[in-house]
């Protein structure tokens, strides 16, 4: 039966075999005193099952990291074989770039062999046609030659041409050989942390003190060197070298040198005694030192719009910032005081008849980033990006405060709320500086105020592009409203001084600043 668990059979002078049912019963309380009774020998079923069991599960387990392995395998081998291809191409794009920019090759032969006469077409003469190499019907017809320099092929026996090396290594011919590794390294004690003066995008700035030169005091900007992002960090070196080329401004860090030598990649930028922008207001509100004054204010604003209207509107092709913050804006000796923006890590220049970039990543400073940029991606990256930023940076110099900071409730204010929120309530003169003690313009400081707030409109379509801030900023047009001709009545460039200068289709007071959902869903649908 099923349910009989035990079966005591010792004893009996029992005598045959075992039934094969009685098997899964203890044989010794069956053979017990039964020395007669035989025991099936080759019926172990229970035995074989577990067998079975336990050695299919071993070879499944082997079968499974042998699996494993392999594909672990593969992917090196695959992701080794697109490096060594990524090398590959880097290499022939290095090589084509050196071709096109020599024009001619640099080495000839020591002994060229004479060259031929050229014949006239009526030359007959044996002495001038015996000259004339008679073809080879085994070699092919050579090409005639072209005004293109030829592709020379290397030579049974000749030395291996050197590799092209990267492309950074060698930017800007002019700008190289100007300032040597070792004097830099004396100028800044060997790059000396008590020589730091400020960091940039993927770069250490250092001062140098130089024995030589127009320039005995420079900035030196070190490229970084960060284990696993080396690809990314002499990209944006590289890119900055580039845009430091391309552009020549009085309101823009001029490059005076570069140095690549034994593995360092240096810029050589002028020095800027008084330090960031950035800088100069955090001194003042921890009482470090003396307040900007109105004047020099209103001309740092003024300045930093003249620089990114030639970024965006002087140079071919068009070219963004990306990174327009207080830190990134240096102060010159005056009177009167000169911004110029620097750090062009990050810059892009614009492709494209609609005024769109080509870009994959997010990058630059938050609280300054527009935010159909932060949160929608690299598509929605344009001029009006550095549009935003600008309407940023325009309230901290005016206001002094903080961009982000946390409340002691907790909370984290952001300054373009704030300006915002004030110019609901027509409190904008509010957001000046208290430093200033007020000793600055009503009126000018209302008309500042309005352009900051127009650039920071959610709906990158509405804000004004720079030349229209920077014709506002200049007084060209002091009378008139820029936006009264490209966007009609009641905008937000309504500047009538009475402190009710928002109006209109701006209509702050619908805004959504609180989810991230609705303020990408304002920039994706017009007003």
């Amino acid at each position: 039966p099923a349910y009989l668990w035990g079966l005591l059979l010792g004893h009996n002078n029992l005598s045959g075999m075992v039934p094969s049912t009685l098997v899964k019963f203890d044989k010794k309380d069956i053979l017990d005193g039964n020395p007669d009774l035989q025991w099936p020998r080759n019926n172990q079923p229970l035995g074989i099952i577990i067998g079975a069991v336990v050695a299919g599960a071993t070879l499944l387990l082997l079968a499974i990291c042998l699996g494993v392995l392999y594909h672990r395998k593969r992917r090196h081998q695959m992701r080794q074989a697109g490096v060594a291809l990524e090398k590959i191409e880097d290499a022939e794009d290095g090589a084509e770039n050196l071709v096109s920019s020599a024009g001619t090759f640099p080495s000839a032969p020591t002994n060229p062999a004479p060259s031929a006469p050229v014949l006239s077409p009526h030359s007959t003469t044996h002495a001038q046609s015996s000259r004339i190499p008679k073809p080879n019907p085994r070699q092919p017809p050579q090409r005639r030659p072209t005004s293109e320099p030829p592709v020379l092929s290397p030579q049974p026996g000749s030395r291996p041409q050197p590799r092209q090396p990267p492309k950074h290594n060698s930017p800007l011919p002019r700008y190289q050989g100007q300032y040597t590794l070792t004097e830099l390294r004396e100028g800044t004690d060997d790059f000396s942390d008590a020589n730091v003066v400020g960091r940039g995008s993927f770069g250490i700035v250092y001062k140098a003190t130089l024995s030589r030169g127009p320039n005995r005091v420079v900035a030196v900007k070190r490229l970084l060197q960060r284990l696993g992002r080396g690809d990314v960090e002499e990209r944006s070196w590289r890119v900055e070298v580039e845009a430091l080329e391309k552009v020549r401004h009085k309101n823009l860090v001029p490059l005076l040198g570069v140095c690549v030598d034994a593995g360092e990649c240096l810029l050589v930028l002028e020095f800027f005694p008084h330090g960031s922008l950035g800088g100069q207001l955090h001194a003042a509100r921890e009482g470090r030192g003396p307040a900007l004054t109105w004047e020099e204010r209103t001309g740092v604003i003024r300045d930093i719009a003249r620089g990114l209207n030639y970024l965006h509107n002087d140079i071919q092709p068009p070219m963004l910032h990306r990174d327009i913050k207080a830190g990134n804006i240096l102060l010159a000796e005056g009177p009167p005081v000169r911004a110029c923006i620097t750090d062009f890590g990050l810059a892009h220049l614009v492709s494209g008849a609609g005024g769109h970039v080509t870009s994959t990543m997010v990058k630059g400073t938050v609280p300054y980033m527009a935010p159909e940029y932060l949160h929608g991606g690299a598509r929605f990256l344009s001029p009006r990006c550095d549009v935003y930023s600008f309407g940023v940076l325009c309230l901290e110099v005016l206001s002094a405060r903080p961009v982000v900071r946390q409340l002691e409730s907790g909370l984290v204010e952001r300054l373009s709320e704030t300006g915002e929120e004030y110019a609901r309530k027509g409190r904008v003169l509010e957001l000046i500086d208290p430093l200033l003690g007020g000793a600055y313009d009503m009126a000018e400081a209302q008309r500042y105020i309005a352009i900051a707030l127009s650039c920071l409109c959610k709906d990158p379509s509405r804000r004004p592009s720079m030349d229209q801030v920077w014709w506002q900023l200049s007084k060209q047009a002091a009378d008139t409203s820029v936006a009264s001709t490209n966007q009609g009545a009641g905008s937000a460039w309504d500047l009538d001084g009475s402190g009710s200068f928002l109006s209109g289709s701006y209509d702050l007071g619908s805004r959504q600043l609180a989810s991230t959902v609705q303020v990408e869903s304002r920039f994706l649908t017009p007003r």
